[in-house]
């Protein structure tokens, strides 16, 4: 068992409401990504690399920003960021748990190679509650898996949600813990349990 966090804090949840509040048209991203505290000084910003260069895993200060997308014509549909990912290995001679712990994507980043799940569910849950103390309430919240947990809160036509899931970037054989932003109407019911992680993951 393994586990690698950083912890969330109220500077990227600052860039997760710039993100909310921003456009995320060719034309807007890279301005809302400067607002978020990204955009470096001579580096291409992602209106180039993610319509340009079709790069949907961009920097995002201290953690990675995944990018989900629909085309033709290409739309930006939901960013998410990771803020911890489990390995619920039994062997702890297993090479995933060194290559996890070795993986920190930078040096604001903790591994524990002797992390269980409780560890992990309670990082989500101190996740959870940094947004509850900035957002109050989320409009749902619950499992949308019988190990999976989540919570959703809308901000105009943005959700923003802290949920737990596979983790694609190794083949869905670890579980991450992830703050997500979706567009989606304000005018619709707030989706929740299967629905929401289904349309995280752009299902």
């Amino acid at each position: 068992m393994a586990i690698v966090w950083c912890p969330l804090g109220s500077r990227t949840i600052d860039s997760v409401l710039a993100l909310a509040e921003g456009s995320w048209a060719r034309d807007g991203i890279d301005e809302t990504w400067r607002a978020a505290g990204w955009l470096q000084p001579g580096r291409p910003g992602p209106a180039k690399l993610v319509f340009d260069e079709m790069t949907y895993v961009l920097d995002a200060g201290e953690r990675p920003a995944t990018i989900g997308m629909e085309f033709d014509p290409d739309r930006i549909t939901s960013i998410a960021l990771s803020f911890a990912t489990f390995h619920d290995a039994t062997d702890p001679a297993d090479p995933d748990v060194a290559d996890l712990v070795d993986s920190v994507y930078s040096a604001h980043w903790q591994a524990d190679p002797g992390a269980d799940r409780r560890r992990f569910d309670a990082l989500w849950r101190i996740g959870y509650r940094e947004l509850e103390a900035r957002l109050d309430a989320p409009e749902a919240a619950g499992y949308h898996d019988e190990q999976w947990q989540y919570g959703v809160w809308r901000v105009d036509d943005t959700l923003i949600t802290v949920y737990q899931g596979e983790d694609f970037e190794s083949y869905s054989t670890m579980d991450s813990a992830s703050v997500g932003l979706l567009r989606f109407p304000r005018t619709e019911k707030v989706p929740d349990g299967k629905w929401l992680y289904e349309l995280m993951c752009g299902v």
